[in-house]
């Protein structure tokens, strides 16, 4: 059997994590298994199924708090685990850290894969010292790394440069998700409604994603807001977790809308909360091809995005792109109107596109088997 060390923050219900999930249930579990190197000692959302599908998860500190020390327990992580590990697959947004590839790659891990998720890296203090980092790292890649992947092109643009991504030779690994879990279904969707209270007349906008400063639910929050203003009708549904949580159901309690909003905290019935909405607005101030948004057309749901998002993530027509720069109740009305849109039920052109995850696990199997 061959394991793959996957290099990611915590397991939690992210877009990356997701995706990692979907692959690691679609593999072929008798011949590849998957192992965690996560850094925190807080419990994932996924960390559960992990251990029962026979995975183990290591903990590593923090790289800001003792580089000197991160690096060794890197060290020592390869030098007690030598000849474990044929692939070790590094999910990232930023190149400014990549002491964990550095030892991969001293320790004679035959394949080594550098994985882009995002089209932006978090913006901090140290920002510009992070840049120059992820510029000079850039150019050590074809050095320590044996494959390169993103989940758009933009996103490789971010990650590798954009003059480097033909020479480099990214390939795209689409954020591939389980169509027959997610075919649309009216009884699924009238009893999830019926359990949260909603009737059919009633018009439920949803989001799903963590309470970050990247998801940007204050304007969310305001977008709909001005739709309730229109819409007695509307109500919200905001699914997830996160440092600004707090901040923004008490917003919302301030702006005298959280009678109408339903914040449900982290789900692993995301299937049937999108199939329960009738809208989905994502105003993200940046991603890289959100799966979330992949699974919101595999049940049919028209969507209004931000236009900061990869339009590679368009696989049916009642998906639409908005500016940041347009006020509130025009982001309102733009959604309204795509209330009006058929639910697009058919995932054929899901398929086509080749965001199926079980043909992509294939493809997965082929590039740690060294095939490709």
């Amino acid at each position: 059997m061959k394991t793959v060390l996957h290099y990611v923050g915590i397991m939690n219900r992210g877009g990356m994590e997701t995706l990692i999930m979907n692959l690691y249930r679609n593999i072929n579990r008798e011949q590849f298994q998957f192992d965690f190197a996560v850094h925190t000692d807080q419990k994932g959302d996924f960390d559960d199924e992990i251990r029962d599908k026979g995975g183990k998860i290591y903990n590593f500190p923090q790289f800001r708090k003792n580089p000197r020390a991160y690096r060794a327990s890197w060290e020592k992580f390869f030098c007690e685990h030598a000849g474990e590990y044929e692939v070790f697959h590094f999910h990232t947004n930023s190149l400014a850290n990549v002491v964990a590839l550095e030892e991969a790659q001293k320790a004679g891990i035959p394949i080594r894969i550098v994985h882009s998720h995002s089209t932006w890296a978090n913006k901090g203090r140290l920002q510009w010292i992070n840049n120059l980092l992820h510029k000079y790292h850039q150019a050590k890649l074809p050095v320590l790394a044996t494959n390169l992947l993103a989940c758009s092109t933009e996103a490789a643009q971010w990650l590798y440069g954009g003059m480097s991504v033909k020479n480099l030779k990214v390939k795209l690994l689409k954020n591939g998700v389980n169509c027959e879990l997610l075919s649309f279904d009216a009884s699924i969707r009238k009893r999830v409604r019926q359990d949260l209270g909603f009737t059919e007349s009633e018009i439920v906008v949803g989001h799903i994603g963590k309470f970050i400063p990247v998801k940007n639910h204050t304007f969310l929050l305001d977008i709909i807001s001005a739709m309730i203003k229109m819409n007695s009708n509307i109500r919200g549904i905001l699914v997830g977790d996160g440092e600004l949580k707090k901040q923004i159901m008490e917003r919302a309690r301030k702006m005298g809308v959280d009678d109408k909003i339903r914040f449900l905290g982290v789900r692993s019935d995301i299937a049937e909360l999108l199939m329960a909405m009738d809208i989905y607005i994502m105003p993200s101030l940046y991603e890289g091809l959100p799966v979330s948004v992949v699974e919101v057309q595999a049940t049919g749901l028209p969507a209004l995005l931000s236009d900061t998002i990869s339009k590679e993530v368009q696989l049916k027509e009642n998906i639409r792109f908005a500016s940041l720069n347009l006020p509130p109740d025009k982001w309102a009305e733009k959604a309204l109107n795509l209330y009006n849109k058929k639910r697009e039920i058919d995932n054929y052109p899901i398929r086509k596109a080749g965001f199926d995850i079980k043909l992509i696990a294939k493809e997965y199997e082929k590039m740690i088997s060294g095939i490709q």
